[in-house]
């Protein structure tokens, strides 16, 4: 009997030792990653939450991706209604008919301006339903005598004063 008395004392005295040990390699690898060398025992919910937050990640970047294609979608459309209007004669603007943008205050000094797009309308009035009193082209200098509502009063160069809608015209320095 007492063989097996110490028997049983030096196993449970081996299974201490062996369960202390664990403790102290579990202590020691509690800022372990796990799935990482330190800690190659992966539990499933640890993957479901990894798996969760990474996807998350992706869907928010796949929706900021949507939303920059569709507003690319929309400037792709007012490019081709501007190049289709262009082809056809007529100059259009990017703000709604006769709004003209912000206002501005108007500048009394006269600058020299070049037009910036193939062909725009000088307008009589500063709206887009204004008569069109002529034409100008690419490159074509004009003389700005002031600004309002995002539109220029200019001069031809054969003297012809109206209006142009401002962002078809580049200041020069």
């Amino acid at each position: 009997m007492k063989r097996r008395s110490k028997f049983a004392a030096a196993t449970i005295m081996i299974v201490m030792v062996i369960s202390l040990s664990l403790n102290i390699v579990f202590a020691i690898n509690q800022s372990a990653i796990p799935g990482s060398e330190q800690d190659p025992i992966v539990s499933k919910s640890y993957v479901d939450a990894a798996f969760e937050q990474l996807s998350s990640k992706v869907q928010t970047l796949f929706d900021e991706l949507n939303s920059k294609i569709a507003e690319q979608d929309k400037k792709i459309k007012a490019l081709e209604a501007e190049i289709a209007a262009l082809k056809s004669g007529t100059a259009v603007s990017t703000t709604p008919s006769g709004s003209g943008g912000e206002q501005k205050p108007a500048d009394q000094t006269t600058v020299k301006g070049t037009v910036n797009v193939a062909a725009l309308n000088l307008r009589s009035q500063p709206t887009t339903s204004s008569s069109i009193i002529g034409k100008l082209y690419r490159n074509e200098t004009v003389t700005i005598h002031s600004e309002s509502n995002g539109w220029y009063k200019v001069t031809t160069s054969k003297g012809t004063q109206g209006y142009v809608f401002a962002i078809y015209v580049t200041k020069k320095k």
